[in-house]
């Protein structure tokens, strides 16, 4: 249609207007895109004149996407190659100098790309780059969850939170988060929920990748790093992998962890000024623990200066007490009672022990392992549970979590008095406690043997001094159950292991070759591998003393079919019936003295009896005698493993009353039964044992503590720093608990399972059928007349 009917055509309308921008002064087409998209918002685009909202509208309808796509497409699709300029589209800062490559190489490499996405690159780029440097500074503010603080303290790594560093992202770095986790999330699962892996979480990974971006940016932005650098030392890493991991800036250097370390233990001093108030302020209790530790130090390359040396010195804790009855920790009242101790008569103790009580331990112990191995009685394994937790429980403890202080380590031998005085007095600086604190406190010192024989040689050698620091009074002595369990561990194997002879004798020695466990030294007696052996051992008793003796080799089959052809249907009562003939025939010191021919052998009870053991002098047997010296031995030896076994599971449960081997040690029995108030008793029962989770069934030693402590001190003993009053480690040792939950948390941060690396308990059922096997071809539950061993 022509201009002279009144209509003007496309390209008329388009040059009358482009003449009028000319016009009003805008130098082209592309000045007057400029300013109106880009100088106007910036200058006056919040107007509110008519004008100005005119125009503020035409451009908030014009830069909708609906809008602007079609007119981008359009000036792809009409651009052609020769317009298209793509040197410079990656600025300089982008590439390393190390690297040799020029624009023009990696403009060939985008000669691959449409000539339409070209230009949207050109024009978006450097707009997206803009904003990603906006938005970067948003991220690395002081308050930022990324920001890592200047002074380290636990409180400040301990806060770190992947998710409240995402939430965070993606709120003030929308395109930052987009482009990263466009990156990180595969292509395939975008339009599903099921985008997680198994082992790897693309967000979480986005926010490890951004915050690695932004500490290269700015050291400042460092709290993953920091974390990174800690956890890194805690698990004693080579110093190649934190130069190899800080070179990408996913930790800290190992320097700056090490300096940084008194800083960290500056933050647990302060924690220790706040418990010296309370203490002061009589608001808690506390119990001191420590133990020698000693770590053997290897010299390479020897001289007059420089050879291989045993280290020695001495680690230390503070246990807060918990559930203590008010007035119990009075040292007055305790002062006024300690004469008593010497009324402890044996009446005294045999009154103490509760035969009920130790005998439906033994029932349900021998109930507790039939359930365990035998598949037809898995059912019972509730109702046997319940009989420990509320018919037999002593002294429950209330399920919390323990709070402890690890103190800095010193060069001190505790083994001799003097160390020990200087131990306390070492304990009591760093709490900061004055010599007038002591007069109205009562401190239980906990340790193991030689600790409480010590402390008690102190308090005898000072008993004439004149201040009650100087005196020691206020230190109560507290021996521990860890190293009472050794203890035990040690009696057991040093009465029931036969020695020369012992590989052809029914006992733990024959046992032992049975199983071809060549790790077990009746002598050094290690613990963790010697105790597992005495469990094996007792179990494959109690399962054979069910049995006595079956036709098959399988003792497990054997007993599933004994017990249904015996009773049909099973019933818990018939199980208890069994449980209670058994503990009675092989469990305890009547059963020892019935197969030595003492005693009458009652037949409901031990079946045909031989005849009573004739008038003799002690130790010698007549050729007349008729008892069974090897059921004796087997007697004695399943009650002394049945009073370890049930002492060990009482602790991993939290009962401290459950058994009576504390009552052995007459000194600890006379404090419980005649020096103790109730008040007193409660308060020592109520923290013989720790919680370092808060969760059921993980109570331990309270000594067993201050080992694993010692463990980890050792870990980072090193040349370096070979002095246990070295500043390095009382530091590490103050940190302690630190590096421990940080490890924790992050385990809890990255759903990483805390059972990861512990080693796994294989399954004992093989042991058990080759010991059964063995107990079987040596007849040891059929008592005979005249069996000597």
């Amino acid at each position: 249609m022509s201009a002279k009917s009144g209509h003007k055509t496309l390209a008329e309308k388009l040059a009358s207007c482009m003449q009028h921008i000319k016009s009003v002064g805008f130098r082209s087409f592309p000045d007057f895109m400029k300013q109106l998209v880009i100088e106007f918002p910036k200058g006056q685009g919040s107007a509110t004149d008519g004008p100005h909202q005119s125009v503020t509208q035409t451009l908030r309808t014009f830069l909708e996407w609906g809008s602007v796509k079609p007119i981008l497409d359009g000036i792809a699709a009409n651009m052609t190659e020769k317009d298209v300029n793509r040197d410079g589209l990656i600025p300089d800062y982008c590439i390393s100098p190390d690297i040799a490559i020029s624009p023009g190489d990696y403009s060939k490499e985008l000669q691959h790309t449409p000539v339409g996405h070209g230009v949207l690159l050109r024009f978006a780029l450097p707009i997206v780059l803009e904003e990603i440097d906006r938005e970067a500074n948003a991220l690395m503010d002081k308050n930022s969850p990324f920001h890592g603080a200047r002074t380290w303290s636990w409180d400040s790594l301990l806060q770190l939170s992947l998710d409240s560093q995402q939430a965070h992202a993606v709120k003030n770095a929308p395109v930052i988060w987009s482009i990263i986790s466009t990156i990180a999330v595969n292509q395939g699962r975008r339009g599903s929920m099921e985008i997680k892996e198994e082992g790897r979480d693309p967000w979480q990974g986005t926010v490890v990748a951004l915050s690695l971006l932004l500490y290269l940016q700015n050291k400042s932005v460092a709290l993953l790093p920091q974390v990174m650098g800690v956890v890194l030392f805690s698990c004693n890493t080579n110093c190649f992998i934190y130069r190899l991991l800080s070179r990408f800036g996913i930790s800290v250097a190992y320097s700056t962890v090490s300096n940084k370390l008194h800083e960290l233990g500056a933050s647990v001093r302060e924690s220790l000024k706040g418990l010296w108030s309370r203490i002061r302020k009589k608001e808690v209790s506390v119990i001191w623990i420590y133990d020698n530790i000693q770590q053997n130090y290897v010299a390479w390359n020897q001289s007059v200066a420089n050879k291989n040396r045993m280290h020695t010195g001495t680690a230390a804790a503070v246990l807060v007490m918990e559930d203590v009855p008010e007035g119990a920790m009075d040292p007055t009242e305790l002062a006024s009672r300690l004469h008593l101790r010497s009324r402890l008569t044996f009446e005294d103790l045999e009154k103490d022990i509760n035969h009920e009580h130790t005998k439906g331990i033994g029932e349900a112990t021998l109930l507790s392992i039939w359930v365990k191995f035998i598949p037809c009685l898995k059912n019972f394994a509730p109702t046997v549970q319940k009989r420990f937790s509320k018919d037999l429980k002593k002294h429950l403890l209330r399920l919390r979590k323990s709070q402890y202080y690890p103190l800095e380590t010193s060069d001190i031998d505790e083994s001799t008095t003097s160390g020990a005085q200087a131990v306390l007095m070492d304990i009591a600086s760093q709490l900061g406690l004055e010599k007038e604190d002591f007069d109205e406190l009562l401190v239980p010192v906990a340790g193991d043997l030689l600790t409480v024989d010590r402390i008690k040689k102190l308090k005898a050698y000072t008993t004439t001094d004149v201040t009650t620091y100087a005196r020691y009074s206020w230190a109560l002595p507290w021996v521990q159950l860890w190293h009472m369990k050794w203890a035990v561990l040690r009696t057991i194997f040093h009465a029931h292991w036969p020695g020369m002879t012992g590989k052809l004798l029914c006992g733990l020695q024959a046992d032992c070759e049975t199983l071809g466990r060549k790790n077990i030294n009746p002598k050094k007696c290690d613990f963790y591998s010697h105790s597992d052996f005495i469990f094996d051992t007792f179990e494959a008793l109690c399962l054979g003393a069910l049995c006595q003796g079956g036709p098959t080799p399988n003792i497990l089959d054997e007993l599933e079919v004994l017990l249904n052809q015996k009773f049909s249907p099973i019933s818990f009562n018939h199980l208890s019936d069994l449980a209670q003939k058994v503990y009675l025939r092989y469990m305890t010191t009547g059963a020892h003295n019935a197969a030595l021919g003492d005693i009458n052998r009652p037949v409901e009870v031990y079946g045909q009896p031989g005849s009573q053991m004739e008038p003799q002098h002690e130790g010698v047997e007549k050729f007349s005698w008729n008892g069974d010296r090897q059921m004796a031995n087997l007697t004695l030896r399943m009650r002394d493993s049945l009073w370890y076994y049930e002492l060990c599971h009482a602790i991993v449960e939290g009962d401290t009353g459950a058994s009576n081997y504390g009552k052995e040690l007459l000194a600890l029995a006379a404090m419980f039964i005649h020096i103790f108030n109730d008040k007193q008793r409660e308060a020592i029962l109520n923290n013989w044992l720790v919680n370092l989770t808060g969760k059921a069934g993980q109570w331990y030693e309270v000594d067993l503590l201050q080992e694993h402590l010692n463990f980890w001190i050792k870990v980072f003993f090193n040349s370096r720093s070979s002095a246990f009053d070295s500043p390095f480690l009382q530091n590490v040792a103050l940190n302690i608990t630190g590096f421990s939950s940080l490890r924790t948390i992050l385990e809890h941060v990255l759903g990483i399972s805390a059972s990861t690396g512990y080693h796994h308990k294989p399954s004992k059922v093989a042991d058990i059928l080759t010991l059964a096997a063995r107990h079987k071809q040596d007849d040891v539950f059929t008592g005979n007349k005249s069996k000597s061993p």
